[in-house]
């Protein structure tokens, strides 16, 4: 029993250590936030994307649209500047311009940077990168959406 003990946490080990990296081109991921809602995430990684130095190029969509279009918006700039543009469907409440996660809780003080962690951290792993800098660009409604992102990340 203790073999197999052994054998199945080399095996899950080694799935761990060979995550698939974003490919180039278009592409889409999913990935489950620490609340339990699922973020449909869409890429676009340029054929001149370094996979040493390259950055992330973070679109916020603006009210009514999802993740397809700020990543079709943003692809001349991840060109000319060789980033790879990350672009999340977002669950929010437009109205207020805050992120709405089914909790307990609800207060985008503390929640909203953890998604963002976690979309971030979701991003490293798929790249095998210890860390990338990170730009975020919003539009029209997105974009009040990064500026009150910016002022809550400030705060906390």
């Amino acid at each position: 029993m203790k073999t197999f003990g052994i054998i199945l946490t080399i095996f899950l080990y080694g799935f761990v250590g060979y995550s698939q990296s974003i490919p180039y081109g278009d592409s889409q991921d999913s990935l489950f936030v620490y609340s339990g809602v699922k973020y449909d995430i869409f890429y676009y990684k340029p054929l001149n994307y370094d996979s040493v130095t390259g950055p992330i190029l973070i679109g916020i969509h603006g009210q009514g649209g999802n993740g397809n279009v700020p990543r079709n918006d943003l692809r001349d700039i991840a060109d000319r500047r060789k980033a790879l543009i990350v672009s999340p469907t977002m669950h929010t409440d437009w109205e207020y311009g805050i992120e709405y996660i089914p909790d307990s809780i609800n207060n985008c003080f503390w929640w909203l940077p953890k998604v963002f962690n976690q979309i971030y951290n979701h991003v490293l792993f798929r790249e095998n990168r210890g860390s990338i800098p990170a730009y975020l660009i919003g539009f029209s409604a997105g974009g009040q959406f990064v500026t009150r992102y910016m002022l809550i990340r400030q705060g906390i």
